[in-house]
């Protein structure tokens, strides 16, 4: 059994010292950088620093829309790459990702899904609400519910 634990360990790609080196995801230290290409998880939270990555969140969002990454866009654990390439420095790892607080508050019964703010045609953050004609509906932030607690 520990065998196929070993071959299931996640790996990921490292620039250290100018080199890309393939390590285990779990050796992936803080303002490390890290590769990132089509098809690969986002195993750490990060920031972009080149180059430019076309990103599924809908794990962490609920929203199946892909997003493109560029420089000083952030990336969250749990995401996964459709395409593209970039480079990006960790910000989280561990406990620390954002990924595995939503675990540690699903337990608890806090978990909330990660927003990701959109522009509408005037420059204005839009949040997606349940429209039942539609599945969803844009809603400029300033007229959107503000997240609350259950009482």
């Amino acid at each position: 059994m520990d065998e196929l634990t070993i071959l299931n360990q996640p790996k990921a790609v490292v620039l250290r010292d100018g080199v890309e080196s393939e390590i285990e995801a779990s050796g992936i230290v803080k303002d490390d950088v890290i590769v990132l290409d089509a098809g690969k998880q986002i195993c750490n939270d990060s920031v972009v620093i080149a180059g430019s990555l076309e990103v599924n969140e809908s794990l962490l969002t609920g929203e199946s829309a892909s997003i493109t990454k560029t420089a000083g866009a952030e990336l969250f654990s749990g995401s996964s790459a459709i395409s593209g390439r970039c480079y990006a420095r960790v910000t989280h790892v561990g406990a620390d990702n954002y990924a595995t607080s939503l675990v540690k508050r699903g337990t608890s019964g806090e978990a909330r899904p990660l927003r990701t703010a959109r522009l509408d045609a005037q420059g204005h953050q839009v949040h997606r609400l349940p429209d039942h004609s539609t599945g969803h509906r844009a809603v400029p932030r300033s007229h959107a519910a503000a997240p609350c607690d259950d009482a």
